[in-house]
C-alpha cells in the first residue's frame, strides 16, 4: 500500500506539462504585447501572463503588436523562433522553452 502511493505521488510530480516563457528584458521590449493560441500567454503591455504550460506535442502559435511606448521607427519580434510564419511564431511544445522579445532600430 505504501510503495502504491509513494509512485502515485512521484508520478504527479512528473507530471509538469512543458512550457512557454517570455523574456521581456531587452530595451522597449515590455512594451509588447504576446499572446498565444491556444490561449495562456497574455504578456506585456500591461498584461502579465508570461508563463504557460501547453500539452506536450502541441504547436502554440505567437502573436505579437508594438505598444506606443515602442518608436514608430524600431521594429520588434521574437528573433530566437523556432517557426517564423506570416502571422507569427509557431512553437512546438517538446521542452520548455525561453523566447526573448527584442526590439532593434530600424534602417
Amino acid at each position: 500500500m505504501k510503495r502504491a502511493f509513494l509512485a502515485s505521488v512521484l508520478l504527479a510530480g512528473c507530471s509538469a506539462e512543458p512550457a512557454i516563457t517570455i523574456d521581456q528584458s531587452g530595451q522597449y521590449a515590455a512594451d509588447v504585447h504576446v499572446q498565444s493560441t491556444p490561449s495562456g500567454i497574455d504578456c506585456g503591455g500591461g498584461a502579465s501572463a508570461c508563463t504557460a504550460e501547453f500539452s506536450s506535442g502541441t504547436t502554440v502559435h505567437l502573436t505579437w503588436t508594438q505598444g506606443s511606448g515602442v518608436p514608430a521607427t524600431w521594429f520588434c519580434g521574437i528573433p530566437d523562433c523556432p517557426s517564423t510564419t506570416s502571422s507569427g511564431c509557431d512553437v512546438p511544445m517538446n521542452a520548455d522553452v525561453t523566447l526573448l522579445v527584442g526590439c532593434t532600430e530600424g534602417p
